[in-house]
């Protein structure tokens, strides 16, 4: 969720090359789900400092991890 500032939002599913964008702005807040076998990136593309908020269903375990580092832009 974008709570202040402005972002661009980059999703890629894995094993494809289509790159979806969103641009969010903190003047309205708004979110976007991160789905499962998806890459994401998230860039500040205003002026000033970019505030967002995340939320997860479960902790990351360190000993047993299921992120891996993907580019978004192949």
């Amino acid at each position: 969720m974008v709570l202040q500032g402005k972002a661009q939002i980059k999703l890629r599913k894995l094993f494809t090359d289509e790159v979806i964008t969103y641009e969010l702005d903190g003047s309205s807040p708004s979110y976007v789900d991160m789905p499962t076998m998806h890459t994401h990136s998230i860039t500040n593309v205003g002026d000033d400092e970019l505030i967002t908020l995340f939320w997860a269903d479960e902790f990351f375990d360190p000993e047993n991890p299921d992120t891996t580092f993907e580019e978004v832009c192949v």
